[in-house]
């Protein structure tokens, strides 16, 4: 999908759901949120420039996103399905390169921990438009919903032009994340407990959730390559063992891991 010009969009310019095979590429576009020559009365400011599907594989080359400035509007978000899953879902991975931002200070909007994990291939996402200096520092840098598991600054920063809703962080090239969902537990007892997930930086609590794109009623969340972590259930009883389902989606891995407490 190429060379659109996308103005005055109520929801989104450009929104995607669910990838289900290949790979997906949005390239050489124009998203302006709002201009004055066209009627706001109704759209507003486009809620999202581009909205990201679920799924491996999206890409953004070349986008430009102009007037998204304003509080409800940010030039990148991700999908939400009605009946599939409008919350918890996500941390799949995505890539941009040469992007513009003009008049725009709201590059993208997190609403939950590990909606979506961005490699900013050239820094022309978390850096500046128009300064060589500022996208040469960034070259390689992932963007991540900020939490306490994160490598502490500076290898992992905050980056407030993407942290409309929660606060996200920009990591460098050397940090990489894998997506980390489960479901299938037993014993029982543990379903529909949060999850706690322990490693050196901090801790994090990952909530049982329903629906999902992969794993429902289970859990999801994006873990630090390299990293150990220790996993406990909040007001769990004391468990000698228990069992748990995930797969990597990637390399289409299938595992049943017995862990000890």
């Amino acid at each position: 999908m190429k060379d659109f010009v996308l103005v005055n969009n109520k929801l989104a310019g450009y929104e995607g759901k669910k990838i289900i095979e290949g790979e997906q590429l949005f390239q050489n576009s124009l998203i302006v949120g709002h201009a004055n020559s066209l009627t706001r009365v109704q759209q507003g400011c486009t809620r999202g420039g581009v909205v990201l599907p679920y799924g491996y594989g999206m890409k953004l080359d070349g986008v430009r996103f102009v007037n998204f400035d304003e509080s409800g509007c940010a030039a990148i978000g991700t999908a939400r399905i009605t009946g599939t899953c409008s919350f918890l879902c996500g941390g799949f991975l995505y890539h941009t390169q040469n992007l513009k931002f003009v008049n725009a200070p709201n590059k993208g909007r997190y609403a939950w921990l590990w909606e979506s994990v961005i490699k900013d291939i050239d820094g022309t996402l978390v850096g500046e438009t128009g300064d060589p200096a500022s996208i040469a520092a960034n070259v390689g840098k992932t963007v991540i919903s900020t939490s306490d598991t994160l490598p502490p600054n500076p290898t992992c920063v905050p980056f407030p032009k993407f942290s409309t809703n929660v606060a996200a962080s920009a990591c460098d090239p050397s940090v990489k994340f894998h997506r980390f969902a489960f479901n299938n537990i037993s014993p029982s007892s543990i379903k529909f407990k949060d999850a706690i997930f322990i490693n050196r930086f901090g801790n994090v609590t990952n909530p049982y959730r329903k629906k999902a794109i992969t794993h429902p009623q289970g859990w999801n969340l994006n873990l630090v390559d390299g990293e150990e972590y220790e996993l406990k259930f909040e007001n769990a009883e004391h468990l000698s063992n228990y069992q748990l389902r995930w797969y990597d989606l990637i390399f289409s891995l299938s595992l049943v891991v017995l862990l000890t407490m």
